[in-house]
């Protein structure tokens, strides 16, 4: 057995329905983004680290790496357009490797994979309501997802199988 089938056990045969939400609901910018974001990363950033033998190994879920890459980039487009606020900017600053042209590229790249790993095959729709109003494409659409909940939850709580945060 696999050191992840240990952790996550059949977590990746599991799938659950999420209907992606309208992006008008999210914040776009500011505090209130900043704790929307904050929300997704569970205790431990989704960094685990296992002791083998003599050895410390250092693990990164990858959904939370995405998530990370995700926010980073975030937060730059925000300083970019001048409506960051000065959480994001003080995080930005205390962090230049995360600014990098390197770091971005890596984001860029590693997300692509994510997409590409993923390979959703959901039909998605723009509408274009009589009034002249538009829902984009992907809001109110129901995908066949993994269970990011489940994954956050067992994410802070692998310390039985010997594995802590960072």
């Amino acid at each position: 057995m696999t050191l992840q089938e240990q952790i996550f056990g059949n977590y990746m045969q599991q799938s659950v329905p999420l209907t992606f939400q309208n992006s008008n609901t999210s914040a776009i910018s500011g505090t209130v983004a900043d704790a929307e974001w904050a929300s997704f990363m569970p205790f431990n950033n989704g960094f685990l680290t296992k002791r083998i033998g003599n050895n410390t190994i250092q693990f990164s879920i990858s959904a939370f790496h995405a998530m990370h890459c995700l926010d980073t980039m975030r937060r730059l487009f925000e300083i970019q357009f001048n409506v960051a606020s000065q959480e994001t900017i003080e995080e930005v600053q205390s962090n230049p490797s995360d600014r990098s042209f390197y770091h971005i590229h890596h984001c860029l790249i590693y997300l692509r994979n994510m997409v590409t790993c993923d390979a959703d095959p959901t039909l998605e729709h723009d509408i274009i309501f009589a009034n002249g109003t538009e829902m984009m494409r992907g809001d109110e659409v129901t995908h066949t997802c993994r269970d990011y909940k489940a994954l956050f939850d067992m994410s802070d709580e692998t310390a039985p199988l010997g594995c802590t945060g960072m």
